[in-house]
């Protein structure tokens, strides 16, 4: 599997996009909000843009963009704590990342070069 496919496959709103989207996967997908979050706004209405930066700061940091890791970080606080830990857990599934990238993400304080 090319690393799109693995991007696509670790995205929360992965199983939205693959459902009707009706009533009842909208209820879903709202479900998996960290309400705390300053940056909420775009997961809760704009997801079609969340998705696009998901993928785009993703294949950064695949580049080896350590800058947009923070970026990743930000977009990952949008959702709740249960989902971003599906998500670190299907980042190891798929070993879209090194440890190292891991550990940096899942570090709020740690600072990127």
């Amino acid at each position: 599997m090319n690393n799109f496919a693995l991007i696509k496959r670790t995205s929360p709103l992965h199983d939205y996009w693959q459902s009707e989207q009706n009533d009842l996967d909208e209820r879903q997908r709202l479900l998996k909000i960290n309400h705390e979050s300053k940056a909420k706004y775009l997961f809760e209405k704009e997801p079609y843009k969340w998705e696009n930066l998901y993928q785009s700061i993703i294949r950064e940091v695949l580049k080896g963009d350590e800058g947009s890791i923070n970026g990743l970080k930000v977009l990952l606080d949008t959702v709740s704590s249960t989902e971003r830990e599906k998500i670190f857990k299907s980042y190891r599934d798929v070993n879209l990342f090194d440890e190292d990238v891991i550990e940096n993400l899942l570090n709020k304080r740690k600072k990127t070069k």
